[in-house]
């Protein structure tokens, strides 16, 4: 029988990386939104906020694959 605290981690470290492709997805559209406003002042604003959250959900799946990884196989 697997130990509850190895497969509660494995679970922790699975939905960290599933949050972190998930903010990835949001803040690349947000990253590309410019090229569908097209120009403005306010653009290069929310592409530097858009590439802020792309590293932010990159450290999430970073870190949580680590995570994963290391509460071994399921």
């Amino acid at each position: 029988m697997p130990d509850p605290l190895v497969t509660s981690r494995r679970r922790q470290a699975r939905r960290t990386v599933l949050i972190g492709v998930a903010v990835v997805a949001l803040f690349s559209s947000l990253t590309l939104s410019p090229l569908l406003l097209g120009r403005g002042s306010l653009n290069r604003f929310i592409v530097a906020a858009g590439l802020l959250g792309v590293f932010v959900g990159a450290s999430f799946v970073l870190h949580g694959g680590w995570d994963w990884l290391r509460a071994g196989r399921p």
